[in-house]
């Protein structure tokens, strides 16, 4: 990961979890998004 990029999200005044999923709408929604997320570039074909 970029040094910067992690070092912005290291100094956030928020937690980046519950932004995540205020915007998904929920946190199975969020964790629904992620798993489907997974399978890209996993080698995995997604049916």
């Amino acid at each position: 990961m970029n040094p910067d990029l992690s070092r912005e999200r290291a100094a956030a005044s928020f937690n980046p979890e519950t932004i995540t999923i205020i915007l998904d709408g929920s946190p199975e929604r969020t964790r629904r998004r992620r798993e489907i997320g997974g399978y890209r570039g996993s080698g995995t074909p997604f049916l």
